[in-house]
């Protein structure tokens, strides 16, 4: 597997993995209303002006010329997203991403990384060495999400 930057034509795959990962994945923890409307934004197009924003840093994990996992990160937000094709899960890939990023992290002088958790994710992240600092909700649509605020020091 290569963890690599993403590049404007993987914004398809990108977004079929995220639609995909929500629905299959993060169903657990949240209602099929927000499930729909959590995965409804992510499109090709959402995905590419991500991509293409300098601002942004965002990393994909190929295996066999497939994106199996994706995650970005920037100056202001911290960890924006982290996301990883249902079959992938454990099997090392959130962790390769999240230390990619972590580097490329301290690589910009950034000494605390923080991030907003899903309820999915929450136990992935502890084990990553992020700490919870409050719990909160993130507003998609009409749909508010419990979430998580975490930070790691790095």
């Amino acid at each position: 597997m290569i963890i690599r930057k993403t590049k404007p034509e993987d914004a398809e795959a990108i977004s079929r993995l995220h639609r995909q990962t929500i629905k299959r994945v993060n169903s657990k923890d949240y209602s099929r209303e927000q499930v729909e409307v959590w995965s409804k934004r992510s499109t090709p197009g959402w995905i590419k002006k991500i991509i293409t924003n300098p601002d942004v840093y965002y990393y994909v994990a190929v295996e066999k010329n497939n994106i199996v996992g994706f995650g970005d990160f920037s100056r202001e937000d911290g960890l924006r997203g982290l996301y990883i094709a249902s079959d992938w899960i454990n099997k090392g890939v959130g962790r390769k991403l999240v230390q990619k990023i972590e580097r490329e992290a301290r690589k910009l002088g950034i000494k605390e990384l923080k991030l907003k958790s899903t309820l999915t994710a929450y136990e992935f992240y502890k084990k990553m060495g992020f700490t919870k600092t409050k719990r909160g909700r993130h507003t998609i649509g009409k749909q508010k999400l419990d979430i998580y605020h975490m930070k790691k020091k790095l």
